[in-house]
């Protein structure tokens, strides 16, 4: 027969493993390689554990997280309070980083990201402020940033994300903001996604990356770096401006006049990515309405994934990188209690 010990179940212990170690050692492996967390565990809290059983507790609650539908539990209680219609300016952004998969290679992780979108609060009466940003027509530039950030995530496909990051939005009232935008590159898959998505929100092309693809047809068109910058200084009030068609007309133009195979290829695509996001380039508008124009926010939560994942030598099975994700995202999202606490409810 088997006996029973019941202070470790008022403790919530399984084997030699309390509850809330468990915890810290799935919160330790989702952001860190298991050896390291390992390591921090025996150094900061003097528990010996080995980096095999932090990764054995990470896919267990990973299982559970999946199996539970925890993470959209969590969506749900970390929402922040319903705001008043027309009091908060909100955002979204899509994404994807690269992660090695044993027998597959590397497959793309796509991420979305929910944030509102707030006024920096100015400088005291009495404090020396500096003088208000401007844009190229001279007009103040409202300084805004992305706060309260979440994320989802998804390892395939980019209908489940786009159903995610949309029940993300429901669930941070998405429909009550006086604004809304979805700012990202120009992958063909995300324009599809919002568009399905979020139509009635101003769709922005990155300003980042409207930039590079002008420097592409700017080297395509010129054999020096200093007439290429100068070509770049020329042309980017057209792209500020809101002339993206005007500048693929340009693009077309020279593209007719040169025998350049390569340059002509260059050229065609460059005027196509130009006239194919001509509405999603008018970036003086969206800066006037406050809206943001960079993709900053989902650029860095790319970066946090590939921070934990895509470090040198990293291979995952596909079925431990899922069991990870849930709490990388929650830990990013600053929900990672909630979710623990929907996984795992001991």
């Amino acid at each position: 027969c088997r006996g029973r010990y019941p202070l470790d179940e008022r403790l919530g212990i399984r084997g030699q493993i309390s509850a809330s170690l468990e915890r810290e050692m799935v919160l330790l492996g989702a952001c860190l390689p298991y050896e390291v967390a390992a390591q921090l565990m025996e150094r900061l809290m003097l528990v010996e554990v080995s980096d095999t059983t932090i990764w054995r507790r990470v896919q267990e609650a990973g299982q559970r997280a999946q199996a539970s539908d925890a993470e959209s539990a969590s969506a749900r209680l970390s929402a922040p309070q319903t705001p008043e219609p027309g009091q908060c300016q909100m955002g979204a952004s899509l994404d994807g980083a690269m992660v090695n998969v044993r027998g597959e290679g590397w497959k793309e992780v796509k991420i979305g990201c929910v944030f509102e979108v707030v006024a920096l609060k100015p400088a005291g009466a009495g404090d020396k402020s500096p003088p208000p940003r401007v844009n190229r027509a001279g007009t103040p530039i409202p300084d805004r940033k992305a706060c309260r950030q979440s994320f989802v995530w998804h390892l395939g496909g980019p209908e489940a994300l786009g159903e995610k990051l949309s029940a993300e939005a429901d669930a941070r009232h998405w429909n009550r903001a006086a604004d809304t935008s979805v700012t990202a590159d120009g992958a063909e898959w995300i324009w599809n996604l919002a568009s399905r998505h979020f139509p009635d929100s101003a769709h922005i092309v990155d300003w980042y990356h409207a930039k590079t693809h002008l420097w592409e047809a700017a080297h395509a068109l010129h054999d020096t770096e200093e007439a290429a910058a100068a070509w770049v200084s020329q042309h980017t009030p057209l792209l500020y401006n809101g002339q993206a068609s005007t500048l693929a007309d340009c693009l077309d133009e020279a593209r007719q006049r040169t025998s350049d195979a390569r340059r002509s290829d260059t050229l065609r695509v460059e005027a196509g990515y130009f006239r194919t996001h001509h509405e999603r380039m008018q970036y003086r508008d969206f800066q006037a309405a406050g809206l943001p124009i960079g993709s900053g926010t989902i650029e860095a939560g790319a970066k946090q994934i590939k921070a934990r994942f895509s470090q040198s030598g990293m291979r995952w099975s596909r079925a431990g990188l899922s069991n990870v994700l849930p709490f990388r995202t929650a830990v990013m999202s600053r929900r990672f209690d909630t979710l623990w606490k929907a996984a795992c409810p001991c």
